[in-house]
């Protein structure tokens, strides 16, 4: 019986005890209360016991943003919210709700916007909103270029949209005012080349800010072994940035800047493996790789040098013709162009060859060696392949014998497969050569082939120099029915550096290019040279003519002598009388 009465009483105390601790989440203490005998102490077993208190759902809305956005389409709602959410929704503006489940995107109008966002659970609602704005005209970003050619169908990922190539930076998920100092941009083009920036770049502060737009298709080339910004006309990309180039051949690439060896203090390489070389630049221009290390130095556009093993000077020891090739190429044609290369030294001697055009060219030879006064005729393959971006590509062959070189300067133009038109481009005898400053008229001729009828083609106006810089462009839309000409007035900067210079007009219509060019000079024009026959003719006359006057002197003075002579003959017959 006691043994009863001893298990109820401990039941007792220990529902007692339950009621009166106290918990601090490492020990339990408390008081045991039983009648008037009031019990302290500490427990000495320590309990992991975690409690919480259930409420609405914690939410965050991340984007869109109380700023403006220049897309009205796939605008990201993006936000974080804890697991007791229950269910999701949101309105635009009041309107009907819609439920998501994850991140998404959504289409509005042009226009201001209020957008709600609702999380719920059994505890209750939480609700977070923000005002933004559509402006579509506020500022245009072309870059079709980057586009990947299924874009029209891509759809849109997770947290970014998928329609361009590689890791392209998709401006269009960014605001107007996020663009205007906008981190890690990225463009890519996974054949050929990527650019990561390392610097922010403000996108609206371009060459010409008050256009409201920027246009990168125009003024970036990605191609084999070649990726150029113009930074004429992207300053705003004149950053320095990271670069890779896809699918190099060569076994120690050399980094080339503008036709030339890129200097340390511009280019740094950090990795060549497996055909990808990724180096770092301070700016840009245009950047290729040639094989090795080269010890050339080449001519700069001011007549100054630079590279490594002091100043070369032009070739004596050979001659080559012709000094310039223009090729023109559809995309995945051929082309063979000759060279003559003639020995003029007293001695044999030994050619070699570089080239910054490494994918169009092709050499049945990379060196030989001539007799004293040997000509040897050299064929050189040129190809583009079937993905070769339409555009003109320049560069030259450098022709080398011990310390001696000849430049061979180059342009290639690629068109399209199958071009709708075709163009020809002429300048004026008198304006082969301009001056730095003033105007050049383009004389373009566009002729269709007849099998779309009357349509609006896009003609831009490049210019660019020996090292395939571009010094200025334009762009024009004509209607073209069978044929149609114009003159287009060009502007070459009064910076430009004297040399030679290539004007090229390419013809856009859909996805089909057709192009034309033509070489020019910029400097001084040279005293207009007198005809020969001219001269003889002027000179000739002027004998005559003071013959004519010396003959009329002499007779002048002959007529007073004799006036003279019969005066005084009449006065001493006293014919006359004196005064």
């Amino acid at each position: 019986m006691r043994k009863k009465w001893l298990i109820v009483v401990l039941i007792l105390l220990s529902v007692t005890l339950a009621t009166a601790i106290t918990i601090t989440g490492e020990a339990i203490t408390g008081k045991v209360i039983t009648g008037d005998t009031v019990l302290t102490g500490d427990a000495t077993q320590t309990v992991g016991m975690n409690i919480s208190v259930q409420g609405p759902p914690i939410l965050a809305l991340i984007s869109p943003k109380n700023q403006t956005y220049i897309s009205n389409e796939s605008i990201l709602l993006n936000y974080t919210v804890d697991a007791s959410a229950d269910t999701m929704w949101y309105n635009i503006n009041n309107t009907d709700n819609t439920t998501i489940t994850s991140l998404t995107y959504f289409d509005v109008s042009e226009g201001s916007y209020k957008l709600y966002l609702f999380a719920n659970n059994s505890n209750g609602n939480t609700a977070k909103n923000v005002s933004f704005f559509v402006n579509t005209t506020k500022f245009l970003i072309i870059d079709d270029e980057f586009d990947k050619e299924d874009d029209a169908d891509s759809g849109r990922s997770y947290n970014k949209r998928e329609n361009k190539k590689g890791n392209t930076t998709d401006f269009l998920n960014y605001t107007y005012e996020e663009i205007q100092n906008l981190s890690d941009v990225i463009l890519h083009n996974p054949e050929y080349g990527m650019i990561q920036f390392n610097q922010p770049i403000n996108l609206t502060d371009d060459e010409n800010v008050n256009d409201n737009q920027i246009d990168l298709d125009t003024h970036t080339n990605f191609s084999f072994n070649r990726v150029e910004i113009n930074s004429s006309a992207l300053s705003n990309f004149n950053k320095s940035a990271t670069l890779w180039l896809y699918n190099l051949t060569w076994e120690e690439p050399q980094i080339q800047r503008d036709g030339e060896d890129c200097p340390s203090t511009v280019c740094t390489e950090e990795s060549y493996s497996d055909g990808t070389l990724k180096f770092n630049v301070t700016g840009f221009s245009i950047y290729t790789t040639i094989e090795g290390a080269s010890e050339s130095v080449y001519e700069t556009p001011g007549g100054g040098t630079s590279g490594g093993g002091g100043s070369i000077t032009k070739a004596k020891d050979f001659k080559v013709e012709p000094n310039k090739l223009q090729i023109k190429l559809r995309q995945g044609g051929t082309k063979k162009q000759e060279l003559i290369i003639e020995n003029t030294a007293k001695k044999k001697i030994t050619i070699n060859f570089q080239s910054n055009l490494g994918g169009f060219i092709r050499l049945e030879q990379s060196s030989f060696t001539l007799k004293k006064g040997e000509k040897k005729t050299i064929a050189i393959d040129f190809l583009a392949r079937e993905d070769t971006v339409p555009d003109l590509y320049v560069g030259n062959l450098i022709i080398k014998s011990g310390e001696e070189q000849e430049k061979i300067l180059i342009s290639i133009e690629v068109e399209s497969m199958k071009p709708l038109f075709d163009v020809r481009l002429d300048i004026s005898k008198k304006f082969m050569i301009v001056g730095a400053g003033e105007d050049l008229p383009l004389e373009t001729y566009v002729f269709n082939f007849g099998r779309i009828g009357e349509v609006d083609v896009n003609l831009d106006f490049i210019i660019k120099n020996e090292y395939g810089k571009t010094i200025a462009f334009g762009k024009e839309t004509i209607a073209v029915a069978t044929q149609a000409s114009q003159i287009h007035h060009i502007l070459i900067p009064k910076d430009a550096e004297e040399g030679e210079y290539i004007a090229y007009v390419k013809v856009s219509y859909g996805e089909t290019v057709a192009s034309a060019s033509h070489w020019f000079f910029v400097g001084e024009k040279p005293a207009p040279e007198l005809n020969t026959t001219i001269l003889y003719l002027v000179i000739g006359a002027g004998i005559i003519l003071l013959l004519i006057l010396v003959e009329i002197i002499l007779l002048r003075k002959q007529m007073c002598g004799k006036r003279k002579i019969g005066e005084k003959r009449i006065f001493n017959f006293g014919l006359i009388k004196r005064k």
